[in-house]
């Protein structure tokens, strides 16, 4: 097994989606195989119900990406498996800076088979708000681990105002955790949950510049669907 150690990661440099892959090579707890049933009986289900996404949100993601989310009306649903990643941002208006950091950030959630969505109104500001959610593998961690490694991944990539806290994120146990990050398009906020899974960890963040995170931010967290 391999040393354990927590590497953090942003998309674009810190600049724009600010999705903390949790890329965490830890050690690999040792723990006897869970007792097998007694016969006649079923196995207790070990994966929690999906949380039913409020009424009139789309629902973006699927099995090719191992996780799904919910976003309410008015958020767009960005291509970004098919190549059409930059006629989608086109189509939105997106131009400059914003435009450059998006893409930069889609082409890192491309090579872990992301979603990405952008809240169209927001579109005409500096920075668009946007979520994104992908799984990247963790080597077993523990959700005190992940809690742990978010913490100070953050805090090692700039981030201030960072917290961590465990709570319940789409029905699974989970981590939450808020932040700020100083970037070329002004302070933005980030928002964001992640829920360990075996050899795997899924994170759903949303980012949006300084004060104007959405009301549904918590909503949309409380979506993600493991696959």
């Amino acid at each position: 097994m391999t040393v354990s150690r927590a590497v953090a990661r942003t998309l674009a440099g810190g600049l724009t989606a600010l999705s903390l892959t949790a890329c965490l090579g830890v050690r690999e707890p040792e723990t006897a195989a869970p007792p097998a049933s007694p016969p006649g009986t079923a196995a207790p289900e070990t994966t929690p119900p999906a949380q039913a996404a409020p009424s009139g949100w789309k629902t973006v993601g699927g099995p090719d990406n191992g996780v799904r989310i919910s976003i309410p009306e008015g958020w767009v649903d960005i291509a970004i498996s098919n190549g059409e990643a930059a006629s989608g941002l086109d189509r939105l208006g997106l131009k400059g800076a914003d435009r450059e950091v998006m893409m930069r950030s889609i082409s890192q959630l491309q090579e872990r088979k992301g979603v990405f969505a952008v809240l169209a109104a927001s579109t005409e500001t500096p920075f668009a708000t946007n979520v994104n959610a992908l799984c990247t593998p963790s080597g077993g961690a523990t959700l005190e681990q992940v809690k742990a490694a978010t913490r100070t991944g953050l805090q090692q990539i700039g981030a201030r105002n960072v917290q961590a806290t465990t709570a319940t994120i789409g029905g699974r146990p989970g981590v939450r955790a808020t932040y700020e990050m100083a970037s070329a398009l002004g302070t933005l906020s980030g928002h964001q949950g992640q829920v360990p899974d075996g050899d795997r960890t899924c994170t759903v963040t949303v980012t949006a510049k300084q004060g104007a995170m959405p009301a549904s931010t918590g909503d949309i967290l409380n979506t993600m669907e493991l696959l």
